[in-house]
C-alpha cells in the first residue's frame, strides 16, 4: 500500500494533471512492486496566497508518499528520483522544484480488506524490496 498527496503550489493545467497522474502512479507501481490497483494518488492545487515555498519560488510541488515500512534505503532513492523526474516531466516544474518526503509506518498501522490490520493479511506483493 502507497499513498501519494502532491500539492502543486499555482496549480496544473487539465492536460499536465492527466499526465501526472499516470506517470506518478506508473513510478510507485514500478519501484514499489505493487499491484496496479495498490496505490493512491491525490493531487491539489495550491493557491500561492496559502504558501510559501522554500526560497521564495514561484514553482514548487511537495510529493508526501506514505507506505510501509520495510522497503530498502536504495529503493527509497530510487522512488525519490522517478517522482521527482515524473513530475517535471509532466509539468512545467524542474526537479528541482519538487520535494519528495516518504514516510514509512508498520503495516500494524494499516487498515485492510479481509483483516483489521494489514499486517494480518496477504498483501500479495513483497515490501522488503
Amino acid at each position: 500500500m502507497a499513498v501519494l498527496e502532491l500539492r502543486v503550489l499555482g496549480g496544473l493545467e487539465d492536460q499536465e494533471r492527466a499526465q501526472l497522474l499516470t506517470d506518478v502512479h506508473r513510478s510507485l507501481v514500478e519501484v514499489l512492486r505493487v499491484p496496479d490497483d495498490d496505490p493512491t494518488v491525490l493531487i491539489t492545487d495550491i493557491d500561492p496566497d496559502s504558501a510559501i515555498a522554500p526560497g521564495g519560488r514561484s514553482s514548487y510541488a511537495l510529493a508526501t508518499v506514505t507506505m510501509f515500512s520495510g522497503r530498502s534505503r536504495e529503493t527509497i532513492a530510487r522512488l525519490i528520483e522517478r517522482l521527482q523526474g515524473a513530475v517535471g516531466g509532466a509539468t512545467r516544474l524542474a526537479p528541482d522544484d519538487v520535494t519528495v518526503v516518504v514516510l514509512q509506518s508498520p503495516r500494524s498501522c494499516w487498515s485492510a480488506p479481509g483483516g483489521p490490520t494489514a499486517a494480518d493479511v496477504d498483501l500479495g506483493f513483497e515490501v522488503e524490496i
